[in-house]
């Protein structure tokens, strides 16, 4: 007997039979090359081979649940996958590709390229935690494990900046500008990934130096309290004063007013008491509080303005600068005298009379 097949059956007949031959993928690079265990980091893969299809896909390491279909398709050397979940880190996953979901055999493509799944990375402190407006502030971060990579950042608000490796437990990053306020400071091992610790980092307006009383103190004994005005000072434990070379615990009273004790002369760093006249010291910027004086010129800077050439005094002119965060420093131009310390010798009389007044 004979069977007739019609025209559509045959159509449909023939592409039931048809079978497309792939040439086989391969690997040959992968960006970035780790990343966290909770997976979705996005892995630019490179090789050859790679057809656009919905059965397209990568797998990081072995088994079902590594398998990810390719999440973006650029070109047969191209693609992108999201890396699935692992359960643990410091897996050395390799990364293959295959055109038909098959992971076998000569279904998937040669690799030696290897992904790794990185340990947590976690931040338990910033020193320091705070940086003026203008930014460029050197800030450590301790925490980790970081890795000494090229991927390392760390980001300030939304601004992301450069970070250097120093040990696995600490590395270093520059503030960058950014208006002032409160934001997160988070950490990348490979330029995607970011921690979500929300550690703060306060960002404050640059404080400025207008004027401290009293001008001068003594060079040894030290402990002058001295009131420092000006504008953008912050309450934090950080708040230090700096006379010459040498730091000191800021008070703070307000934004405009905070208090130092003042520090020891340091004869080395600056060079010791040399004989002046007090006419002879000056700050860089006028005073405010001379204001009255109705001084002109040079006069306007005088530390003393009223003082007389005469006599000379053993002193030392240093500058007066306020950091909030114990690194950035103020540039007034304000001075400080420090002058040799006042000593009694004796006294005449040294004897006297006892007043004694009786109530009978």
């Amino acid at each position: 007997s004979t069977h007739c097949i019609s025209s559509a059956a045959s159509d449909v007949y023939k592409r039931q039979l048809s079978y497309q031959y792939l040439s086989i993928p391969t690997v040959t690079r992968i960006i970035p090359t780790h990343g966290p265990q909770k997976g979705l980091t996005e892995v630019i893969v490179y090789g050859t081979g790679f057809v656009q299809s919905k059965l397209l896909a990568c797998q990081f390491g072995y088994g079902r649940d590594m398998i990810v279909p390719v999440a973006r398709y650029f070109n047969s050397t191209t693609v992108i996958c999201l890396t699935p979940p692992s359960l643990d880190d410091q897996i050395k996953a390799i990364v293959r590709v295959s055109n038909n979901d098959v992971f076998s055999g000569d279904d998937v493509s040669s690799s030696t390229v290897v992904y790794t799944y990185d340990k947590p990375v976690t931040i338990t402190a910033m020193i320091p935690p705070l940086a003026p407006i203008s930014g460029n502030v050197s800030v450590i971060v301790i925490g980790g494990p970081f890795l000494d990579s090229t991927e390392l950042r760390c980001k300030f608000g939304y601004i992301a900046v450069l970070a250097y490796y120093i040990n696995e437990g600490k590395i270093q990053c520059f503030a960058p500008p950014h208006p002032a306020g409160v934001y997160p400071l988070e950490i990348t091992i490979n330029d995607q990934d970011y921690t979500t610790s929300r550690k703060t980092f306060f960002y404050y307006q640059d404080p400025a130096l207008s004027r401290v009383f009293p001008v001068s103190g003594p060079a040894f004994a030290a402990g002058t309290q001295v009131s420092v005005y000006g504008s953008g000072f912050t309450n934090t434990s950080h708040l230090t004063c700096r006379f010459g070379g040498t730091t000191t615990p800021g008070i703070y009273v307000s934004s405009n007013y905070i208090t130092c004790l003042t520090p020891p002369l340091d004869l080395t760093a600056s060079g010791g008491l040399k004989s002046s006249a007090l006419s002879e010291q000056f700050n860089r910027l006028p005073d405010p509080a001379n204001a009255a004086l109705n001084l002109i010129g040079k006069d306007r800077l005088k530390l003393f303005p009223t003082a007389l050439n005469y006599p000379l005094y053993p002193q030392r002119l240093v500058n007066v600068e306020v950091s909030n965060n114990n690194q950035d420093y103020t540039d007034s131009g304000i001075n400080f005298l420090y002058q040799i310390d006042a000593t009694v010798v004796s006294i005449l009389p040294n004897v006297g009379c006892l007043l004694y007044t009786s109530d009978a």
